[in-house]
């Protein structure tokens, strides 16, 4: 088999959409196309269509028959920021669907039905959000919930404020009936719908059930599929796209997915609504391995891999977030779990969704209390919600197991991802991310004290991940705490 292609165009040009899959798939030996980041949207800022439309006829993707994997929000909005903030006109979104659809001949694509924030911060929604977001998430979830909003609720928000928030949503909802019939035909050979940053309730969640019930109406469902989560999605789809398209052609390697076992710190917590998702722990797993290609089983003697799941340690809330709670933590039972894991020796990737927003220290403790990285730790992931962190960690997994079944991971690399995940998910957004502000951009001087912070961190995690000869430098690309990059390179 030659170097497999696939051709991605992400939400935006944020390291965790464009780096990162950039990153796992020169690990696992794949050649990944992606547009310049310089065409790319950033946060608010739009893609470039008019580049980016030529980008793509660049690329005779129907005659070269290479899988592409397309962020569709990116096409119509610019980028997932920008399809929330309402000020394009429905009739051009609707023009750039014609413009769009004869270039995605069976393309695999993903798009998010709108979030509804629960705070008061505009930095990636419209400006109102700074004064009304919370007030506007109480409406939505009233407005589902109990079929009406409290009229108090009501009033506090401007009305000219309801009717875009209302309005946007509307036109978000004619764009993905849209993607919708795309799916019945031969646009899209498969269509994930997303649910960014949600609850048990809200308009979002009503909007996902009447998608739904269309998806039944257009006799589609096999190739539309329904999960939480929206950054994590292209590294998801690769990894299913290498499997189905891919599938190692060795005797003895598996043709498709491996099988996959699950494992919970602690099985009394495992069906616990996980923080920004509005679903059981159980039923994220079962979403997001079948969003990748694997397979659950319930043998751990038959399984091709472990999926070990980091849980709440009790009954308690599941924490929002490391910087606005104590950090839950892990008990000694959950870190001999880990431990007891680790020792079958088989393939185990290892997903922390105990809190949202960050890693559980106990466990990155744990973890770096093995001399060096166990060989077989294919997969670590704890970045922002628990679907993120659940996504992320799967298809680094799976995208490593069919690299090594393939003979084509390159195992620097992967250390390199495996550290890049530690780092960011584990060290920073639990216990690094507090000491920098949120009510002003982030500069020069903030990136040298992240440097600082994160400096003893990343020479013991190289050190662990067999990385002592590599140099290391943390910035902020969005000026902002939410995210940091991690840039790690032999010296």
């Amino acid at each position: 088999m030659g170097i497999p292609v696939v051709v991605l165009i992400p939400l935006d040009a944020r390291p965790v959409c464009l780096a990162w899959p950039k990153l796992l798939a020169r690990m696992a030996g794949v050649e990944l196309l992606t547009p310049p980041e310089s065409i790319l949207g950033h946060l608010k800022t739009p893609a470039k269509q008019d580049d980016l439309q030529t980008w793509v006829d660049s690329l005779s993707l129907a005659e070269a028959q290479v899988p592409f994997i397309v962020a569709l929000d990116t096409l119509i909005y610019g980028g997932l920021i920008p399809s929330r903030m309402g000020i394009e006109p429905l009739t051009l979104l609707e023009e750039r669907l014609v413009t769009w659809q004869p270039c995605l001949n069976q393309a695999h694509g993903f798009a998010s039905v709108m979030r509804i924030a629960v705070y008061n911060n505009d930095a990636e929604e419209p400006g109102y959000w700074a004064t009304y977001g919370k007030a506007l998430s109480e409406f939505s979830i009233q407005i589902h919930r109990d079929g009406q909003a409290d009229l108090a609720l009501v009033a506090s928000i401007p009305a000219e404020v309801r009717r875009h928030f209302l309005e946007t949503r509307r036109r978000n909802m004619v764009i993905h009936r849209a993607f919708l019939d795309w799916a019945k035909g031969q646009t899209l050979e498969s269509l994930v719908i997303c649910q960014d940053d949600t609850g048990e309730y809200g308009l979002n969640r009503q909007e996902v059930d009447l998608l739904k019930s269309a998806v039944n109406g257009h006799n589609v469902s096999k190739k539309v599929s329904f999960q939480t989560g929206a950054d994590e999605v292209a590294v998801s789809q690769l990894a299913k796209v290498l499997w189905k398209k891919f599938p190692p052609d060795s005797d003895q390697t598996p043709k498709v997915a491996p099988k996959i076992s699950i494992v919970y710190s602690n099985p009394a917590t495992a069906n616990r609504v996980a923080t920004f998702d509005g679903l059981a722990i159980t039923t994220l797993v079962a979403h997001h391995v079948a969003a990748c290609g694997g397979t659950i089983i319930d043998s751990l003697a038959d399984a091709d891999a472990v999926l070990w799941v980091h849980t709440p340690p009790n009954e308690v809330e599941i924490f929002g977030d490391y910087c606005e709670a104590p950090a839950p933590k892990a008990t000694e039972e959950q870190i001999q779990s880990l431990r007891n894991t680790l020792a079958l020796g088989k393939p185990t990737m290892v997903a922390d969704v105990a809190a949202a927003n960050g890693g559980s220290p106990d466990l990155v403790n744990a973890l770096l209390a093995y001399d060096a990285c166990p060989v077989n730790l294919i997969a670590y992931g704890a970045w922002n919600t628990p679907g993120n962190a659940m996504g992320s960690t799967v298809a680094m997994g799976l995208i490593h197991y069919w690299a090594f079944q393939n003979g084509s991971l390159v195992p620097e690399l992967f250390r390199q991802a495996l550290a890049i995940r530690l780092l960011d998910d584990g060290v920073y957004q639990s216990q690094v991310r507090s000491n920098f502000p949120t009510d002003r951009a982030l500069n020069d001087d903030d990136a040298q004290k992240l440097q600082a912070l994160m400096t003893p961190w990343a020479k013991t995690i190289l050190a662990w991940a067999g990385l002592s000869r590599h140099a290391i430098r943390f910035s902020f690309p969005c000026q902002r705490r939410f995210e940091i990059e991690v840039n790690i390179s032999p010296c």
